[in-house]
């Protein structure tokens, strides 16, 4: 599922927002299965992510660009801090 910027016009829903992020993470265990073992790993994943946000953003900003692809990172940094979240679950259980 991808949400656009129709979507949130018409539908403004939290749970059509999360559940964009759901599939987003869905996508990224399929490509990508394993998680780094290491904290700092993990969280510069989520620091590429971001960095790709705030592009994504300058160039609607300026540039006229698509807001879906900012909604699709946006989405995709979300998955990233979901992951590193579970990660980091695991590992207390583990007690890191």
């Amino acid at each position: 599922m991808s949400i656009t910027q129709n979507d949130l016009i018409m539908q403004s829903s939290d749970d059509l927002v999360i559940s964009t992020i759901f599939a987003e993470l869905q996508k990224a265990e399929l490509k990508f299965p394993g998680w780094p073992d290491d904290i700092v790993h993990g969280a510069a994943i989520i620091a590429e992510e971001s960095g790709e946000v705030i592009k994504a953003a300058l160039d609607y900003y300026y540039s006229r660009g698509d807001v879906a692809k900012l909604i699709k990172e946006t989405a995709q940094t979300g998955a990233m801090a979901i992951r590193l979240l579970i990660y980091l679950s695991r590992k207390t259980a583990e007690g890191i």
